[in-house]
C-alpha cells in the first residue's frame, strides 16, 4: 500500500512540497545578502529605503499583471518564466553594481510573485479538498526549514565561499524547482 499525505499520494505530496521548498530556499538566501550589497553600494540606509519602496511600488504592478499573464499564457509557461526571471535577478545581483542591483530587486520581486501565485493555483488543482487539511501544516513546516537557514547561509556564503555565492544558490534553486516542476507534468 502506498503512503499519503490525507488523500494524496506521498510522492505527489513530497513533489509539492518541493515546489514550494525551493523557491523558499532561494528567496531566503538572498534575504540578508541583498539588502546588506544595496547598503554597500548605496552607502545609506535611507538610499536602500527609497530603493525597496520603488521597487514594492514595481511589485504591485509586476503582481497584478500575473492573471493577464496567465490568460495570454498558459500557467504553466509563467511559473516557468519566473524561474528564468529568477536565474536573471541572480545574475544581476552578482554584478555588483547599483543600477543591476534596482534590475535584479524588481526581477526578482516579479520572479517571486509568479513563482508563488502559479504554485498556489497548481496546488489548489491537485491537491484534493480533503487532504488540504493534511497538506498545508507539512508545507508550512517544511517551508521553515529554509526561512530559518536560509538568511544565515547567504551571509556565510558571501563572507567565507565567494561573494556571488549566495546568488548561486539562488538560481540553482530556481533551476532544481523548474525541473521538479515540469518532472511533475502540470497541466
Amino acid at each position: 500500500m502506498t503512503a499519503t499525505i490525507g488523500t494524496l499520494p506521498r510522492d505527489q505530496a513530497l513533489g509539492f512540497l518541493g515546489l514550494f521548498v525551493l523557491p523558499a530556499m532561494g528567496q531566503a538566501t538572498l534575504l540578508a545578502v541583498v539588502p546588506l550589497v544595496a547598503l554597500r553600494l548605496l552607502g545609506s540606509a535611507r538610499a536602500v529605503t527609497v530603493l525597496y519602496v520603488c521597487v514594492g511600488v514595481l511589485t504591485i504592478f509586476g503582481r497584478f499583471s500575473i492573471p493577464l499573464l496567465t490568460r495570454l499564457l498558459r500557467r504553466r509557461y509563467v511559473f516557468t518564466l519566473g524561474t528564468g526571471v529568477m536565474m536573471v535577478a541572480s545574475a544581476m545581483f552578482s554584478l555588483d553594481h547599483v543600477v543591476a542591483l534596482a534590475l535584479g530587486l524588481v526581477l526578482s520581486s516579479f520572479a517571486i510573485a509568479c513563482i508563488e501565485t502559479t504554485t498556489q493555483l497548481y496546488m489548489l488543482d491537485n491537491v484534493p479538498r480533503g487532504a488540504l487539511r493534511h497538506f498545508e501544516p507539512i508545507r508550512i513546516f517544511a517551508s521553515a526549514g529554509p526561512w530559518t537557514l536560509g538568511p544565515w547561509l547567504g551571509v556565510h556564503l558571501q563572507g567565507h565561499v565567494a561573494p556571488a555565492a549566495p546568488f548561486a544558490v539562488t538560481a540553482l534553486a530556481a533551476l532544481s524547482v523548474l525541473g521538479l516542476f515540469w518532472a511533475l507534468r502540470p497541466a
